[in-house]
């Protein structure tokens, strides 16, 4: 086999990603979509010139899928990872990997029992900052990491709650808390907490938070504010918002002991001693291999690195026991919300 042949399940919001990652990669061939709502379907079958189906059980009885990813709605990725498994299925799993850590420990026993491939679509570890900055971290370049920022302000139109960014398709599973997991912090921002251990190896052990809806018409959080303790006695922030009209900052910080990394393309690095040739006691901008987008391309070479681990029976990218790192941590900090009090983070 020369191609890892993929099918599609869920064609709403994420699906357009998904097909130009696999489309685009060398490993990766798509085969089939599927969605419950044929319209949605033949819309990215055609789109792709492949066929579509309106059933999941359709997609899982075909010889000619070797594996899926699944773009379903949150609540729904455990019964669809569990009948997967079961057919001998390989699995990518669009973020979060579940909405609560039972469901999750659950999928991945599952898959380790079926001996299927199972992964989370976390792609920023693919885009070239994080590769460059967990390389200049491990050479010392900025000391030890003594504070971990994450930042991500923005505004979300209320459309974007039941019909999400592209309009694809009218639901009401982001407003719901049972449905979604929750909303700014598990939908977007795991995406950077998920980054930010790629690069540091580093995990919270504790979290205090306080969130709420402010000025959003759902049951989910639309603005957070949390501190974190990481196992190694470093602190962290998040902060987070979805109802911040004019926008706000995106901006991802790692400092160290001896200086300061900002995420970013340029990545920029401050450091205070003599580093491989770089100004000390200045702000230095590193160049990145140059990205087509900054979506679409990291898409590719997770898709890649998935093709080549089920091809060639390789460890595969972000795997299960890594992807419930990033929802463990959010989990924690929507506990922490609620009983307004420190909560311990068990990995």
């Amino acid at each position: 086999m020369n191609k890892l042949r993929f099918a599609i399940i869920g064609c709403g919001d994420i699906a357009g990603q998904e097909a130009e990652g696999i489309t685009k990669s060398k490993s990766g061939e798509l085969k089939l979509v599927m969605d419950v709502n044929k319209e949605n379907a033949e819309k990215l079958a055609t789109k792709y010139k492949v066929p579509f189906v309106t059933s999941t059980a359709e997609v899982l009885s075909r010889q000619d899928i070797d594996a899926v990813i699944i773009c379903v709605p949150h609540f729904l990725h455990k019964q669809i990872t569990l009948d997967a498994a079961k057919a001998g299925k390989h699995i990518i799993i669009e973020k979060p990997i579940a909405t609560n850590t039972q469901d999750a420990l659950e999928m991945i026993a599952a898959c380790k029992k079926a001996n299927v491939k199972l992964s989370v679509a976390y792609i920023l570890r693919y885009q070239p900052m994080v590769a460059k900055a967990r390389e200049l971290l491990k050479k010392g370049a900025i000391g030890k990491v003594i504070n971990i920022t994450i930042q991500q302000v923005g505004y979300k139109p209320e459309s974007y709650w039941t019909q999400g960014w592209t309009k694809a398709v009218t639901t009401d599973w982001r407003t719901s808390k049972a449905k979604s997991g929750g909303g700014i912090l598990i939908m977007n921002v795991s995406h950077f907490i998920d980054m930010m251990y790629a690069i540091t190896d580093m995990e919270p052990e504790r979290v205090y938070s306080e969130y709420d809806t402010f000025a959003t018409k759902v049951e989910v959080e639309d603005m957070l504010v949390a501190t974190l303790r990481y196992k190694n006695g470093a602190v962290g922030l998040m902060q987070t918002s979805s109802t911040a009209f004019g926008g706000g900052d995106n901006l991802n910080r790692i400092y160290g002991s001896e200086g300061q990394i900002i995420m970013g393309d340029p990545l920029k690095i401050y450091v205070s001693k003599p580093f491989e040739g770089l100004e000390v006691n200045k702000w230095n901008d590193i160049p990145l291999e140059q990205m087509e987008n900054v979506w679409i391309t990291p898409r590719v070479n997770y898709v890649e690195a998935f093709a080549d681990a089920v091809l060639n029976n390789k460890p595969v990218p972000i795997p299960g026991e890594e992807g419930i790192k990033a929802m463990l941590v959010c989990n924690a900090t929507y506990e922490s919300g609620l009983k307004h009090s420190p909560v311990n983070i068990k990995f």
